[in-house]
């Protein structure tokens, strides 16, 4: 699941033009552009995994960024297998700040993921080859989406209405019955 949370100075929302994360499958595919004119020297990429210590995973050396063009760089963090929320942060090295985004990932083994996609949630299973029933209730237990008989592995949420907060996916098929939380943060 992926949740974006911005955690931007003004600073840094004029540097970026823009930033994502992305899950795939055991995977975190990291992109983010500096806006044009903008230049540092040098760029880490910090993880933290369930709330833990930030660790250095990534360094990028030399000037980062152009005088005369926006710059996109993208970086893979591969091989993730610890259950959990997964945040990352840039520091750009002479610019005196460090928070450029924090990024929820969460991988679960439920083989059921939630991420943001143009202003929606989509929801992908991968654990269930037949079709489905899928309920989506808020933190109180009220209903706030309902399918019968799904039989297509992703699904999008129409969530732009929803609150931030917590959420539990409930799916029942012919195999299982899957229930797994995940949160909206915007």
């Amino acid at each position: 699941m992926v949740l974006v949370r911005l955690a931007a100075i003004a600073q840094i929302e004029d540097f970026l033009s823009s930033q994502v994360a992305i899950q795939s499958g055991n995977n975190i595919d990291l992109t983010w552009s500096i806006a044009l004119g903008n230049t540092c020297i040098g760029t880490e990429v910090e993880r933290s995994i369930n709330g833990g210590p930030f660790i250095n995973v990534f360094g990028i050396g030399g000037i980062c960024g152009s005088p005369d063009r926006e710059e996109t760089y993208r970086l893979r963090d591969d091989g993730l297998s610890e259950t959990g929320e997964y945040h990352y942060r840039l520091h750009f090295g002479n610019l005196g700040f460090v928070s450029m985004f924090v990024q929820f990932v969460q991988v679960w083994e439920s083989g059921i993921s939630v991420y943001p996609e143009s202003g929606v949630h989509k929801l992908r299973v991968e654990s269930l080859s037949g079709p489905f029933d899928l309920n989506v209730f808020n933190a109180n237990g009220t209903t706030v989406f309902y399918l019968e008989n799904v039989r297509s592995n992703e699904t999008m949420l129409p969530t732009e209405s929803w609150s931030n907060g917590t959420y539990i996916v409930h799916i029942i098929s012919r195999e299982s019955v899957i229930r797994q939380k995940f949160a909206i943060y915007r």
